[in-house]
């Protein structure tokens, strides 16, 4: 037994010298310097771009190596496009000798990226993802085996990223996070080339800021990730506006089902308009070709809650709606909210609904009902009400109020149909039906109806030949041109059937008092 333990101590202490002397010996011909020139060309000819390694360490017995201060060139060979202050890699020697590298912990400190898109549309990469994609075509030719890696876990901490668009179309972007990853594998966590790696592990967002139409926004919180399920607490920044969005998705790598609830105290929902492509910039990005078949697959959902959001000079108030996208179509329903305020109409009411976007039969369109329900409108400037009082000849009707108001609408094939009325005590306007078309195009008939009192000043003195069964005048007009430009007018056919309607009246009336 002595004498078994004595061989068995030779042979470790014969191993153990061994391994001194080859980890000794790595270390005195590996020296960083010669590693470094033996990298940093063939990162070079496999880039085309300047690289640089500050210094190279391997360690046998700690099965791992060090890089540091290493960085690539931008395209240009003006800048970083890559940097990092030190890699770390934590890898197991056995599987070394059946050409697998198995990477315990790559950990990372401090790297950077620069990504840009010029003017022409081409990103500051796309020369790297050509060469990528024809060093994989030569492998594939060649037949060369190279060794398999498995990553089993990154650390990355201080990770910066910066975004530049030249375009103009998509803010300007900085980055800061921490990142904890686990990669495990079906099987063994060793397996190589896996079919897909089981991603687990938390993305801490320090900051996400981003500028665009000269309006600063920033995003921060965490990121929870795990096999099948990612959950989300974030919050954005839009100057003085705060939005708190949580929610998780789950099943992400095959098809996403997504719940996600938004809400602030405070949003000023012009800010955020600005933010979304327009004008020239939306036609641009209409423009770029949509990826097809991945969107099919995503389904979501989620609340918004909103306790004061600010439109135009309108105040929202209370604003609560439940969203859904499935199948390419997004719909809220329903939304409800309190609406006061204004500058050209200042009104206070309700507004109650439905709105959604899709596709109906073959063609997508916009589609929803509801009604808006107001016990004060005040009109101070509009072009139909201006008509309405040249027209007629009431200076009166340039700015009318009304004290209680209901209109209802439906969009459907493109069209909104509107059904409603306005009322105060001297002036209704009742019915107010009718159409705004695809093109903005109008088409509605309302009906005047004028107090005794307030019909006696209208100029046409026609007009006041038409009545109501409670004695009020009644003017029928219509409403046509566009939103933009609209065009108001008698309606010469509502008009010409009341007057003869109400002139056999008289008639007949004045025929009973002859014979009698």
């Amino acid at each position: 037994m002595k004498k078994f333990l004595k061989i068995a101590g030779l042979v470790i202490a014969v191993i153990i010298v061994i391994a001194a002397g080859l980890s000794l010996f790595i270390n005195a011909y590996f020296t960083s310097g010669r590693l470094t020139a033996l990298i940093v060309p063939k990162i070079e000819q496999a880039t085309g771009r300047k690289a640089s390694i500050g210094s190279i360490n391997i360690s046998l017995f700690k099965g791992g190596v060090v890089l540091s201060d290493m960085a690539l060139a931008r395209r240009t060979g003006k800048g970083e496009f890559l940097s990092a202050k030190e890699l770390v890699l934590k890898y197991r020697l056995l599987p070394l000798l059946k050409k697998q590298l198995v990477i315990n912990r790559l950990y990372i400190d401090s790297p950077y990226i620069f990504i840009e898109r010029a003017k022409d549309g081409t990103f500051n990469f796309s020369d790297l993802k050509e060469r990528l994609e024809a060093g994989k075509k030569e492998g594939r030719s060649t037949g060369k085996k190279s060794f398999n890696v498995a990553i089993q876990g990154i650390s990355i901490k201080n990770a910066q990223a910066r975004f530049v668009d030249e375009m103009g179309t998509l803010p300007s972007a900085q980055a800061n996070a921490d990142m904890d990853f686990s990669l495990g594998q079906p099987g063994s966590p060793a397996q190589a080339q896996p079919a897909r790696p089981v991603i687990s592990g938390v993305v801490d967002l320090k900051s996400l800021k981003t500028v665009f139409e000269n309006i600063h926004s920033n995003i921060s919180g965490k990121i929870k990730i795990a096999s099948q399920r990612i959950d989300l607490a974030l919050e954005a920044a839009i100057e003085q506006d705060r939005i708190k969005i949580k929610g998780f998705a789950v099943n992400y790598p095959a098809a996403p089902a997504i719940s996600l609830d938004v809400s602030s105290q405070r949003l000023d929902l012009n800010r955020l308009l600005a933010l979304m492509p327009h004008g020239k910039k939306r036609k641009e990005a209409a423009k770029r070709p949509a990826k097809g078949g991945a969107a099919t697959h995503i389904s979501a959902k989620g609340s918004i809650n909103i306790a004061t959001a600010l439109y135009q000079r309108y105040t929202i108030s209370g604003l609560n709606a439940d969203w859904r996208y499935s199948s390419g179509a997004f719909s809220i329903n329903p939304f409800k909210a309190a609406i006061s305020g204004g500058d050209k109409v200042i009104v206070q009411g309700n507004l109650l609904g439905s709105i959604g976007f899709g596709k109906i039969g073959r063609q997508n369109t916009l589609y929803g009902k509801g009604q808006a329900r107001f016990s004060r409108i005040l009109v101070k400037e509009s072009p139909i009400a201006s008509q309405m009082a040249v027209l007629l000849g009431m200076p009166e009707l340039r700015n009318p109020s009304f004290t209680d108001s209901l209109m209802n609408y439906e969009i459907k094939n493109g069209n909104t149909f509107l059904n409603g009325y306005f009322d105060s005590a001297a002036l209704e306007i009742n019915p107010v039906k009718g159409t705004i078309g695809v093109n903005k195009v109008l088409n509605i008939a309302i009906a005047l109806d004028f107090s005794p009192a307030f019909a006696a000043r209208i100029g046409k003195k026609y007009l006041r030949f038409l009545t109501n069964a409670k004695g009020w005048t009644v003017v029928p007009m219509e409403i046509t041109g566009t939103t933009q430009r609209p065009r108001v007018g008698i309606s010469k056919a509502a008009a010409g059937k009341a007057i003869e309607k109400g002139l056999g009246g008289e008639i007949k009336k004045q025929l009973q008092k002859i014979f009698r």
